[in-house]
């Protein structure tokens, strides 16, 4: 994650740290996957989730409109806190309509607000948690969520489409989620949630020391 937004805010025109970058967001997702399970209050989870997301909009929103001019979307644990909110209603919803339905609504809340990895985010945090500890069928999942990204950024222009592969880079967090031992790490949980907003904190400074010494 750090390495994607030192490209995007310092070294736009290297492709490489931006691909990086692309690994994260699937290992967030299936964190949350995962901690939706050992979880024993889910709600205090997803609350815990919102908090932050609302403390980090602001350092995330005036970092990025640094960079580009009326910049506007929710940041990632936005996204994040959906799909926690779409795994408790698997887990607690009777209706099935509800239990199944609420997740895909979800998902389209996320694309009309305009949180971060929008519709194919939430979609990727609940596919870990259906398919948890079932890794052939988590790669189908989120091949297919990859797919869906690839097709939905064609763009046809002068008789060729051009795609955007990017997303598609995430399944190379495959292999590190292969290696998960299914041993507890040492506890950090709100480790994340600091660093999240103190990094854009910190490349907001640096980016404005930076313009000032250009001028």
């Amino acid at each position: 994650m750090v390495i994607d937004h030192v490209g995007m805010f310092f070294l736009p025109d290297i492709s490489l740290f931006r691909m990086v970058g692309r690994i994260s967001f699937p290992l967030f997702a299936w964190l949350v996957g995962n901690g939706a399970h050992h979880t024993k209050n889910i709600k205090a989870y997803a609350t815990r989730l919102l908090i932050f997301a609302l403390i980090s909009q602001i350092p995330y929103l005036a970092a990025n409109r640094l960079v580009v001019d009326g910049f506007f979307r929710l940041n990632i644990l936005f996204t994040l806190f959906l799909g926690t909110i779409a795994i408790y209603f698997l887990k607690v919803g009777i209706n099935p309509v509800l239990k199944w339905g609420a997740p895909l609504v979800l998902a389209v809340v996320s694309h009309l607000i305009q949180a971060d990895f929008g519709f194919t985010g939430v979609l990727m945090v609940v596919a870990f948690y259906v398919f948890y500890r079932h890794f052939r069928k988590t790669s189908l999942a989120l091949s297919a969520i990859a797919l869906v990204n690839l097709i939905a950024s064609a763009k046809p222009g002068a008789g060729i489409i051009s795609v955007d592969i990017s997303q598609v880079i995430g399944l190379l967090a495959l292999p590190i989620i292969w290696a998960y031992n299914q041993q507890q790490g040492p506890k950090a949980k709100h480790l994340f949630y600091v660093f999240y907003p103190t990094q854009y904190i910190l490349l907001y400074a640096i980016k404005l020391l930076l313009k000032s010494r250009a001028v």
